[in-house]
């Protein structure tokens, strides 16, 4: 199983494709600390509430009693509103939208969803049938507010111990250019190339460069960013 915080292998590839036929979409699960039922958008209560920004509904994972999951399609918005020193986001910005009508009443009927468990998903619609290919980021929700146009809501990973990396809401690499995570090794006095600017198409460059020389081809393979990871607002049809 796919651990929290993991970066799933099927995900290698694909995370660089800014355009892809089957997306990459966020999902957030929020459960009661108690277990207790929760209202849905939709004012019917049930065990969690479960949200994605993809423009339409699906099944993906099941509850304990082994029945499927349904995912609700609403906009939502990815933001990082606070970072560690280390370039790791401990608290997210989650907007809804408010198609449904939802508001403060709405929030309230939930108790704001304050100390509530939260899990933010990445999945891609091509891999849901695969149990391991997700990234979770296991949470809590801290703070929530709401106005006529959206509901917003804080996701810290708090106590849980984990964080999202930054490049999964950014699209340029994080990791330090030559380092042992990018591997260039190269045009050592950077005549050809220059300083790399930390973006897809300067990863591609070297990746050309290494081919051409006859080395081992790891770029973009190993680029540190999720282009293909949508960011900011998501608006579902």
């Amino acid at each position: 199983m796919t651990a929290p915080g993991t970066i799933p292998p099927s995900f290698a590839v694909l995370k660089n494709r800014a355009i892809l036929p089957d997306p990459f979409v966020w999902a957030l699960e929020i459960t009661g600390p108690n277990g207790e039922e929760l209202f849905s958008p939709d004012g019917e209560q049930n065990a969690a509430v479960r949200l994605t920004a993809h423009s339409a509904p699906f099944r993906w994972g099941t509850t304990t009693s082994g029945a499927p999951k349904e995912w609700w399609s609403i906009g939502m918005g990815i933001q990082p509103i606070r970072q560690s020193g280390d370039a790791s986001l401990h608290t997210i910005a989650v907007t809804l939208s408010n198609a449904f009508g939802l508001s403060q009443l709405w929030l309230a009927q939930n108790d704001n969803f304050i100390d509530h468990r939260a899990s933010l998903y990445i999945l891609n619609l091509s891999t849901l049938n695969d149990p391991e290919a997700f990234f979770e980021y296991p949470g809590r929700i801290t703070g929530a507010s709401a106005s006529l146009a959206q509901v917003s809501l804080s996701v810290t990973a708090g106590g849980f111990g984990f964080a999202i990396p930054k490049n999964l809401v950014t699209t340029n690499c994080r990791f330090v250019y030559r380092g042992d995570q990018c591997g260039f090794a190269l045009d050592p006095d950077g005549r050809l190339l220059g300083p790399c600017n930390k973006t897809l198409p300067a990863c591609e460059v070297r990746g050309d460069l290494e081919e051409a020389e006859g080395a081992t081809v790891n770029h973009p393979r190993r680029f540190g960013g999720f282009p293909g990871i949508p960011r900011g607002s998501s608006t579902s049809t």
